[in-house]
C-alpha cells in the first residue's frame, strides 16, 4: 500500500471517527511526505517580535504558559520578579539582566530545607537548627546553613539549579493561573546564581512528564517540522549529543509523528527537542492536510512494471541519472518483469504513486541526508557600555585582592571567627560566582570574575578551619607573605584535576609527576600531597618502602590541613592493602566524620563491619 500524501490544497470534509486519545494518536502515526502546495496559507503561529525591554506586566496562563513568558524575559534581559499565581501555590522567579538568580515557592513541599535533606546535602537536624537561626539572616535558611558550616557551597549551588527547574516546571504544566511582573533589583546577598538562562529552559523541558509532552504536541503531530531559517541563531541551549542529533532530523519533509515512530528509540528525545524549539519559536509546523492516494480501479492488476521500486517513504525520490554520453538516445519501452528500468517511467496517463517534495518553483528535489546542525555560535554583539564600567571596577578589585591577606579579601578583621568567615564567603561567592556573568558580556569580564572567585575560595579554605586560621594569624604576626598568586592557584587546581583523572585511570607514574607540578604551583594545598602519596605507593615495587614514602606525603597533607578527609581515606586504603584492617577502619571512620558525604569511605566501613 502506498503511503498517503500531504497536500495543502483544499479537500472536502470527511467523516471523522471518535477523537483519539494522545497515546493512541501517537501510536497510529503514519509516514508521509509533502505534495505540491496549493494556494499559500497564512502561518498558524507568527513569531512574536523581540523587543529590547520586557513590557509584559500581567498574563493569563490559560492563554500562554510560563516558559513562553520566561523566554520573553530572558531575551529582553529583564530584571525583576516573575510571579506565577497557581491554584495551590505562588512560584517566584527572579531574573537579573535575563539571567535566573532565584526561584522560590510558597508550597511547603518546595521549601529549601526538605529539598536539601532529600538530596542528602543536609540532615534534618542541621535544617532544624538553621530554621531557628534564620531570623538572624533575614529569614534566609540557606544563608544560615552556609554560615553554620552545615552544607558545602560547591555541592549546593548545582542542586539549586535543579530545584529551580522543578519549581518552574510546576508553573509550566499548570492549566490555570495568572502571571504578574514586578520590576526591581534584589541585593546580591538575597540571590544565588542558577546558571545559564537557556540551560535552565532545556532542563525544564527534560522534566516534563511524557503524557503532558505528547498532549502539548497533539495539534502539530501530523505536520512537518521546519526549522526557521530567517530568525536569529539558536541560543546556547546546552543540548546533549542525543538532543543535537534529534534536532538534525527536523528537515521539513517529515511529520513529528513520523519522526517519532521511525526513530522509536529516540521518540522521547525528539518530542522534547521539538517542544523546546517550539517554545523558543525556533520551529514552525505548516498547516497541511493528509490526503490518501487515489484508489486503483476495481479488478485492475497492480502495475508492478509501471513503476520502479518505491524508495523509503521518509525521503523524496532522486531524479534519474542521465545516460552515458556514448549511448544513443532511444525511446523508453515498457518495463519487462525480468529487468528493472534505467529510470522511473510511469505508463502514459498513470498517476505516479511515489510522492515528491515540490515547493513553489521547484519541480523535484534530489535525495539528500537530513541536514546536520552545526554548533550554534551566538550572534556577536558589541559589548554594552555598561560592561566597560563593570570590567574596570572588577579589575581594580582584583588588583587590590592581589595585595591583601585572606581576611582582607573577605572584608573581615583578623579577629573574625568561623561564623563570620562563612557568612562573608557565602555573600561574596554569590556575587562573584562565574555563573553570574551575562552571556553577552565580554570574555575579559568572565576571566576577571573567575580570578576573584578563586581568591575568595582560597581565603575561605585557609580561614574556615580553626587550626589553619590560627597558623595563618601567626604568619601575619611574624610578617609572613600574605599575597595570593591567583594565577598560580588556578594553574595548580587545573593540574591537580588532571592528576586525579590519571589516578582513576591507574596511570600512577604520570599522576605523581602531575601532582609534583601542582604542588610546585601551590605548595600550601594539603589535598595535593594526599593524592600524590596515594599514587606514589603504587609506583614502587617494595611495598614497605612504598608505605613509608606514601605516608610521608599523607602526613604532610594532614599537617597542612588536619581536616583533609581524602588523606584519611587514602591512609585507610593503604593499611587495608598492607594487612592492617583495624587501623584502616579507624581512618575510614575519621574520613566520614570529616566528610559525611564520602560514599567510598562509607562503603569501606560497611564492608569492614559487616553492615548492609
Amino acid at each position: 500500500m502506498a503511503p498517503p500524501i500531504l497536500t495543502s490544497a483544499p479537500v472536502p470534509p470527511a467523516p471523522r471517527r471518535a477523537p483519539l486519545q494522545p497515546e493512541d494518536a501517537w501510536a497510529e502515526a503514519v509516514p508521509f511526505e509533502l505534495a505540491p502546495p496549493g494556494a499559500p496559507r497564512p502561518p498558524a503561529r507568527p513569531a512574536a517580535p523581540l523587543t529590547s525591554t520586557f513590557d509584559l506586566l500581567r498574563a493569563d496562563l490559560a492563554e500562554t504558559n510560563a516558559l513562553k513568558i520566561y523566554v520573553q524575559g530572558a531575551r529582553a534581559g529583564a530584571t525583576g520578579l516573575f510571579f506565577f499565581d497557581l491554584e495551590d501555590r505562588t512560584t517566584t522567579l527572579y531574573l537579573r539582566r535575563g539571567n535566573p538568580e532565584s526561584a522560590e515557592s510558597t508550597h511547603a513541599s518546595d521549601a529549601i530545607g526538605p529539598f536539601l535533606v532529600a538530596q542528602r546535602l543536609a540532615t534534618n537536624e542541621q535544617v532544624a537548627r538553621a530554621e531557628k537561626e534564620a531570623i538572624k539572616y533575614g529569614n534566609d535558611v540557606l544563608a544560615a546553613l552556609f554560615t553554620l558550616g552545615a552544607v558545602n557551597p560547591g555541592l549546593v549551588f548545582p542542586a539549586l539549579a535543579q530545584r529551580a527547574a522543578d519549581i518552574l516546571l510546576r508553573a509550566y504544566v499548570s492549566p490555570r493561573g495568572s502571571f504578574r511582573f514586578e520590576a526591581l533589583e534584589l541585593p546580591s546577598s538575597k540571590v544565588v546564581p542558577l546558571g545559564n538562562r537557556w540551560g535552565l529552559l532545556a532542563e525544564v523541558i527534560r522534566r516534563v512528564p511524557l503524557p503532558e509532552l505528547k498532549a502539548r504536541l497533539m495539534d502539530v503531530r501530523e505536520r512537518p517540522v521546519v526549522r526557521r531559517g530567517a530568525g536569529d541563531a539558536l541560543p546556547d541551549l546546552r543540548l546533549t549529543a542525543q538532543e543535537t542529533r534529534a534536532a538534525s532530523y527536523f528537515d521539513g519533509t517529515r511529520s513529528l509523528a513520523h519522526l517519532a515512530q521511525s526513530n522509536a528509540g529516540e521518540m522521547d528525545t525528539i518530542l522534547r527537542v521539538a517542544l523546546l524549539l517550539r517554545e523558543l519559536d525556533a520551529v514552525s509546523f505548516p498547516e497541511v492536510e493528509l490526503r490518501a492516494p487515489p484508489p486503483a480501479p476495481p479488478g485492475a492488476p497492480r502495475p508492478e512494471t509501471a513503476r520502479p521500486t518505491p524508495p523509503p517513504a521518509v525521503r523524496p525520490t532522486p531524479p534519474p541519472r542521465p545516460a552515458a554520453p556514448a549511448a544513443p538516445p532511444r525511446a523508453a519501452p515498457a518495463s519487462t518483469p525480468g529487468r528493472k528500468p534505467a529510470a522511473p517511467a510511469p505508463a502514459a496517463g498513470a498517476r505516479p504513486v511515489v510522492p515528491t517534495l515540490t515547493p513553489t518553483g521547484v519541480s523535484t528535489l534530489p535525495q539528500v541526508d537530513p541536514p546536520r546542525i552545526a554548533p550554534v555560535v551566538p550572534p556577536s554583539r558589541p559589548p554594552s557600555p555598561g560592561f566597560a564600567a563593570v570590567l574596570r571596577e572588577l579589575q581594580a578589585r582584583l588588583e587590590r585582592i592581589r595585595n591583601e591577606n585572606h581576611f582582607q579579601v573577605l572584608g573581615l578583621p583578623d579577629t573574625a571567627d568561623a561564623g563570620l568567615i562563612k557568612a562573608a564567603y557565602f555573600k561574596l561567592a554569590k556575587q562573584f560566582h562565574p555563573d553570574t556573568v551575562p552571556p553577552d558580556a565580554p570574555p575579559e569580564l568572565g576571566k576577571v570574575k573567575a580570578e576573584i572567585f578563586t581568591a575568595i575560595g582560597e581565603a575561605n579554605r585557609v580561614l574556615s578551619d580553626d587550626g589553619s586560621r590560627a597558623r595563618y594569624r601567626e604568619r601575619l604576626a611574624e610578617g609572613g607573605g600574605a599575597d595570593v598568586d591567583v594565577q598560580s592557584v588556578l594553574l595548580a587546581e587545573e593540574t591537580f584535576n588532571k592528576g586525579t583523572a590519571l589516578v582513576r585511570a591507574r596511570r600512577f607514574p604520570e599522576a605523581v609527576k602531575t601532582f609534583d607540578d601542582a604542588i610546585a604551583a601551590n605548595p600550601r594545598e594539603g589535598e595535593f600531597y594526599a593524592w600524590r602519596g596515594y599514587a606514589r605507593f603504587f609506583t614502587l615495587p617494595d611495598k614497605k618502602v612504598a608505605m613509608v614514602e606514601a605516608l610521608r606525603d599523607l602526613n604532610q597533607s594532614l599537617k597542612l590541613n588536619e581536616r583533609c578527609a581524602p588523606a584519611h581515606y587514602f591512609i585507610g586504603q593503604l593499611y587495608k592493602l598492607t594487612g592492617d584492617p583495624a587501623t584502616a577502619l579507624k581512618h575510614f571512620k575519621r574520613c566520614v566524620t570529616l566528610d559525611p558525604q564520602h560514599v567510598n569511605a562509607q562503603r569501606e566501613i560497611r564492608i569492614a563491619t559487616g553492615q548492609k
